[in-house]
């Protein structure tokens, strides 16, 4: 053997199989380590999914790590527990959840709490605290409504400047307002805020605050010279070219709507367009030269024709009645005048129907001085021994109806101050005073003469036997 031969380190040739063996154990270890860890997140997960997170509190009540159904349990009787007096002088009240509008469903909150426990994050469930805020869950009409019942005195009711309008000096004017006195709702929100966090017996001294109008003096005062603007205007209304209307301040002044504007602090203005559809279709229609005209007729309940007592004609109606509103309102909003051309259209005259129940009604004929009871076709009773009104204060002509009877009664007698006694059987057909009744001042030479203020005279017999006849609401035709 050569001497000088290199000697080998066997050491280095050992055998690698224990070094691949401790490698595989701590694989072997991480993964253990890595699966216990799963598993622990995979129970935290599947633990808490129907639970909350562990520090989780609701009024002061510790819900963590419970179910929906322990946690509503747990908290069921917060509203309980729940008592705040308000005190004013020596007076004091004392509000129970219900009465401040304070609604802690049980349910619900149970709900938010197990809620917490589904955070992906296990540090967040296992370690963070959760406090359910209560705060703000009342109703705070119902706060007002309990205080302004229990402390009426405390309440002033602010006035707000009003517009109204003078028809004599066809104008706006304003109303002043005036302040009020409110209770300061606030510090009793604050401390039922701090009670639901804690609920507890507490109580509070009610404070008051000036309250405000929302409508000061000088905003209203700019809308009335604002309206007074509006009102001045001409604006007319034209049929072929001719006017058949101006419209008048007090027209527009009845179509205005003023609504009060907290947040501005001043009255919106508005038009009713309904009001001035129906101004076009009836104070306008009227205007148009050749309108229609309706029939008017006298039925029985059956709807049988008994008197006809004028007869219609068919003719022309307003047609763009929508256009001539929109053009009214845009003329009041700017201010700046219009005229405005009303078209029309064919119209039905149509039939205005009286109806005489029983087929009972009552005529008079100024010409010949005569009243006449008719029962269906036939005359029940007729009599022509009356006396009627005088030239200057004639009996009115038109269709009426009964409106009430009297058995006895006084009437004034101008120009004398001594009114008229213990005149019987007095039946009003009209509403300024109209009737026919006994006369006790007639004579034989007054009869068939205009003696009176416009009402019918006649012997207490024949008085007497109208005011029989006669229902409330019956027909009264007078002509000549």
């Amino acid at each position: 053997m050569n001497e000088n031969t290199e000697q080998i380190d066997i050491s280095s040739l050992k055998d690698t199989k224990p070094q691949k063996k401790s490698h595989k154990k701590a694989w072997i270890a991480f993964f253990v380590v890595v699966g216990a860890c799963a598993a622990a997140y995979g129970g935290e997960r599947y633990y808490f999914s129907t639970r909350s997170a562990l520090h989780t509190e609701i009024s002061g009540i510790n819900v963590g790590g419970m179910t929906k159904a322990e946690a509503a349990k747990a908290i069921g009787t917060i509203s309980d527990q729940f008592r705040l007096t308000l005190t004013s002088g020596d007076r004091s009240a004392t509000a129970t959840a219900k009465d401040l509008g304070i609604d802690l469903d049980a349910d619900d909150l149970a709900a938010k709490a197990v809620a917490t426990g589904k955070s992906a994050n296990p540090f967040n469930v296992l370690f963070s605290r959760h406090k359910i805020d209560l705060s703000d869950m009342y109703d705070s009409t119902a706060i007002e409504s309990y205080v302004n019942e229990n402390f009426p005195d405390l309440i002033v009711n602010p006035t707000d400047a009003a517009l109204t309008y003078d028809s004599d000096a066809n104008t706006y004017t304003v109303t002043p307002g005036a302040s009020g006195q409110a209770i300061n709702i606030d510090d009793i929100k604050e401390k039922i805020d701090a009670m639901l966090n804690s609920p507890s017996e507490e109580s509070v001294t009610l404070t008051t605050k000036e309250a405000r109008p929302v409508i000061s003096d000088t905003s209203a005062q700019q809308t009335a010279d604002q309206m007074n603007t509006v009102i001045a205007q001409q604006i007319q209304i034209l049929d072929n070219g001719k006017v058949i209307w101006t419209m008048d301040p007090w027209d527009i002044a009845s179509f205005a709507v003023f609504t009060a504007n907290a947040d501005s602090g001043s009255y919106d203005v508005s038009y009713d367009e309904g009001k001035i559809k129906d101004f076009i279709n009836t104070t306008i229609a009227d205007q148009v030269p050749d309108k229609p005209v309706k029939e008017i007729d006298i039925v029985d309940d059956n709807d049988k024709v008994l008197q006809v007592v004028s007869a219609g004609s068919d003719g022309q109606i307003p047609d763009n009645v929508d256009e001539v509103a929109e053009q009214m309102i845009d003329a009041f909003n700017n201010s700046t005048g219009a005229e405005i051309n009303l078209t029309t259209k064919d119209g039905a005259g149509g039939i205005d129907k009286r109806v005489a129940e029983g087929g009972k009604w009552i005529e008079y004929n100024r010409t010949t001085y005569t009243v006449t009871l008719h029962q269906g076709d036939s005359v029940y009773w007729s009599t022509d021994q009356t006396a009627d009104g005088k030239a200057s204060t004639p009996t009115i002509t038109g269709i009426f109806s009964v409106l009430r009877k009297v058995y006895v009664t006084s009437m004034p007698n101008p120009p004398s101050p001594v009114p008229l006694d213990n005149i019987h059987y007095v039946t009003y057909w009209e509403s300024t005073g109209y009737a026919f009744h006994e006369g006790w001042w007639l004579t034989n030479a007054k009869i068939h003469t205009g003696i009176s203020h416009g009402c019918v005279n006649m012997w207490l017999q024949d008085a007497k036997t109208v005011y029989d006849f006669a229902t409330i609401g019956m027909p009264v035709w007078v002509h000549d």
